[in-house]
């Protein structure tokens, strides 16, 4: 139970600075235990959860918006442009850059 509401609340809040120490407090658990049975439940760490979702948000802004990279990056409160790259990349192996040409040419040959 508070693991899905945790795991709401990551949702909701993911366009807001929000900690894994927070969401604990918010569902009245220690982090350390919160961290080891949210990793229990989901397989993933909680810090990894909330990047994955910003990582969605972010492919989602990328293919339907056209901001930039960098306000992209400000929105989703990664420190820079340069640093939300490169986690981008770390997780997707591509640049966001990149992703959005990749998605626009894939949408582009579905056309024809």
């Amino acid at each position: 139970e508070q693991i899905n509401q945790a795991k709401i609340i990551m949702h909701e809040k993911i366009l807001n600075p929000v900690t894994p120490e927070e969401i604990a407090r918010e569902v009245n658990m220690s982090y350390s235990w919160f961290r080891k049975t949210f990793k229990a439940y989901t397989h993933v760490s909680p810090a990894h959860y909330i990047t994955s979702l910003k990582l969605q948000e972010a492919k989602s802004f990328l293919l339907n918006t056209s901001m930039s990279v960098k306000e992209i990056a400000y929105r989703l409160h990664y420190e820079d442009a340069a640093s939300f790259s490169a986690i981008f990349k770390k997780y997707l192996g591509m640049t966001p850059s990149e992703y959005r040409r990749a998605c626009v040419v894939s949408l582009l040959s579905d056309e024809k």
